[in-house]
């Protein structure tokens, strides 16, 4: 099915009959205007783009969690742990400063959960008591759903080694269950002599644990005023401590170590190890803790792919393809895409935050450039590139294939400086190399080259010594500005309603 091509909705983007439309394309001459309005598309060639070392992704990743924490996406799930972020990791500029931050906080928030647990586990210490004596006393157990839950229940208080052990005497139980064998097996067939001491040193540890933690500053602060509170105050402090676990979690991603990207084998209170490494263990966590927090969700999912994307593509050689574009139904879905670096602007995201998602498809001083990798679509599309006029040929091929193939875009717009027309270039989102400085080079090229070469108008980035002015925006929602500073480091400025400065 051939794209759409949007003629009468085009008409209506640029409409000079719209007064705030007009107001965004006022500083145009009719000639520039004439440019603006068409999509334009350059073949940048092949590139050889360098693979993203360890410490570009760790750079990336750091990078891609200061600009979501400074722009909110931690805060609707808890302001409590929003807060904590910002004040070791949103406000902190120099990085040694950050990470001794990090250290200090990720050390407090160990502490927390330490003596959280000690708490909870003294809480189960009963139950443990009374399955180690029918265990002492070669109880026999059927093999069963509730043997199961106990089996798993008695390996959180083993060594990862003894546990793994103890689940696998059960399974060969099971399996020989299955095919006509005994259907109960004795405690003694599940639990080895040596497991049992190690229980029984294990409730003598947490007794002890459980009689320091009671003596010290730490009960009266949290309110634990006894053993008769442990109940109530597992259930009070359940929320604090998932937060604290959370917030645990994104610090240990931000001082993560080279290992901690390529080591895999994660263990986890008494779980063998896993395929994870110690990052994409963390971020599995954090997803559970921002389950319903779509916008924060992507950011994860984001890091989740730079970790994946280590050292992949090293060297490759790319046919690169550039286009500036006002396709509504790229625009629509520009805050998804390049997969692995999608933004908050993604429409399936918090509304809070997506709903100036439409100025980007509303708006006639909006547009964006989309850098796509031509090897990434099938070989009928390569042929059409190759055989028919650039321009003509992209707008062929239907967007979804094009949103597939998409590495790399930017957004643009349309600004005054000292009255005269310049445009504003975004800090650019790309699944490649963010260290590579070959892809922010390849944007201003395009920009230059079309919107320089055949409109005269200067291109600017943030951080310089200069404002500029932007329009206002016809969407009610208002406009994202993403480029305060030029760099995902710093954030963008956010929603602005109104014409504003930056």
């Amino acid at each position: 099915m051939d794209p759409p091509e949007y003629v009468k909705w085009r008409q209506w983007r640029y409409s000079t009959k719209d007064e705030v439309a007009r107001a965004q394309l006022a500083s145009l001459t009719e000639k520039q205007r004439a440019v603006w309005v068409e999509d334009h598309t350059l073949d940048m060639g092949r590139e050889l783009l360098a693979g993203t070392d360890i410490q570009g992704t760790r750079q990336h990743i750091q990078e891609m969690f200061v600009r979501a924490i400074r722009e909110g996406h931690t805060s609707s799930t808890s302001p409590e742990l929003h807060a904590k972020l910002l004040g070791v990791v949103g406000h902190t500029e120099s990085i040694g400063g950050r990470t001794k931050a990090i250290r200090a906080a990720m050390a407090e928030a160990r502490v927390e959960m330490i003596n959280y647990d000690v708490v909870s586990e003294y809480e189960q210490l009963q139950r443990l008591k009374s399955l180690l004596s029918g265990i002492q006393t070669e109880q026999m157990y059927s093999l069963n759903t509730k043997t199961t839950q106990m089996i798993e229940f008695v390996c959180r208080f083993l060594p990862p080694d003894q546990s793994a052990l103890v689940r696998l005497l059960y399974k060969t139980a099971a399996e020989a269950s299955s095919v006509d064998g005994p259907k109960t097996v004795a405690a003694s067939s599940l639990i080895p002599e040596a497991c049992r001491a190690s229980l029984i040193k294990r409730i003598t540890d947490i007794d002890e644990q459980m009689d320091v933690l009671l003596r010290s500053g730490w009960a009266s602060k949290v309110g634990l005023g006894g053993l008769d509170d442990v109940t109530d105050f597992i259930r009070r402090e359940r929320p604090t401590r998932k937060m604290h676990a959370a917030f645990f979690h994104i610090c240990r991603i931000f001082d993560m170590s080279a290992e901690d990207l390529i080591m895999t084998g994660v263990k986890d209170k008494g779980r063998p190890g896993t395929d994870e490494t110690p990052v994409q263990h963390s971020v599995t966590i954090l997803k559970r803790y921002f389950g319903g927090n779509v916008t924060f969700l992507q950011d994860l999912e984001n890091v989740a792919h730079a970790a994946r994307q280590t050292q992949e593509d090293a060297g490759q050689d790319r046919h690169l393809v550039m286009m500036s574009l006002d396709d509504p139904e790229v625009l629509f879905q520009i805050g998804k895409y390049p997969i692995g670096n999608g933004s908050c602007q993604n429409y399936d995201g918090d509304v809070e935050h997506n709903k100036a998602l439409c100025a980007y498809v509303a708006d006639a001083h909006i547009r964006a450039i989309c850098m796509f990798d031509v090897e990434k679509l099938s070989e009928e599309y390569q042929y059409l590139l190759a055989n028919q006029e650039l321009t003509e040929a992209m707008k062929q091929i239907p967007r979804r294939d094009l949103l597939e193939a998409m590495v790399g875009r930017t957004m643009i717009k349309l600004a005054t400086l000292e009255g005269r027309p310049v445009l504003f270039v975004e800090p650019g989102y790309s699944s490649l190399n963010k260290k590579d400085s070959t892809l922010n080079r390849l944007f201003d090229t395009f920009a230059r080259r079309i919107y320089h070469g055949e409109m005269g108008i200067d291109i600017v980035r943030g951080g310089r010594d200069f404002s500029v002015e932007m329009p206002a925006s016809r969407n009610p929602g208002g406009q994202y500005e993403d480029g305060a500073y030029g760099n995902a480091q710093h954030g963008g400025m956010g929603i602005q309603s109104g014409a504003y400065e930056l």
